[in-house]
């Protein structure tokens, strides 16, 4: 698998506990692209996953900022993972642990 397996854009939804990606796109019609601009979740923005609820609900970071956000909202954005201490796609799908280095 090449490196830029690693940056490939995934919907915030499959995002993992404790990564960190970027939002580089948005699938959401005009007033929820709005709506998600207004809480920080523009494109290039730093978002880290910090806890996946049951119920299909991250709750995830920006700055300082913690929000709860939808499985079905979190579908509609596009983000990138960063490069080091994240899984590979691949990996993702098996369920392989992170490793540390």
């Amino acid at each position: 698998m090449s490196a830029h397996d690693h940056r490939r854009p995934i919907p915030l939804a499959m995002a993992l506990e404790g990564e960190r990606v970027r939002v580089v796109a948005s699938w959401a019609d005009t007033e929820l692209r709005a709506y998600l601009a207004e809480m920080g979740l523009h494109i290039d923005a730093q978002l880290t996953v910090r806890v996946r609820i049951p119920g299909d609900t991250l709750v995830i970071t920006h700055g300082e900022t913690r929000l709860a956000i939808g499985e079905e909202m979190a579908r509609k954005v596009l983000v990138e993972t960063e490069l080091s201490g994240t899984k590979t796609l691949a990996n993702r799908s098996l369920g392989v642990t992170r490793s540390r280095c």
